[in-house]
């Protein structure tokens, strides 16, 4: 299977989808006023920011804990 598939698949996946569900409310609930189309990008943007690497990289190597991090993606998607 190539690279290109392997992605395609992980973003088809049930579970991509179903945590890309979950977030997408999240957000339209933090944000009523954002199309849907908005909405799932940041909820795509928010896997991809917590997807493998770079959650481990924040964690590990900046020393953040768990609460700072939700605290941070909380502030990222709030405007007020």
């Amino acid at each position: 299977m190539s690279q290109e598939s392997a992605y395609i698949q992980f973003y088809q996946s049930e579970l991509y989808q179903q945590l890309c569900d979950l977030l997408t409310q999240l957000v339209r609930d933090l944000k009523p006023t954002l199309s849907k189309p908005a909405c799932e990008f940041q909820a795509d943007m928010l896997i991809a920011m917590l997807k493998g690497t770079s959650y481990a990289f924040q964690r590990q190597w900046r020393g953040r804990p768990q609460s700072e991090l939700l605290a941070q993606l909380h502030a990222l998607m709030v405007t007020e």
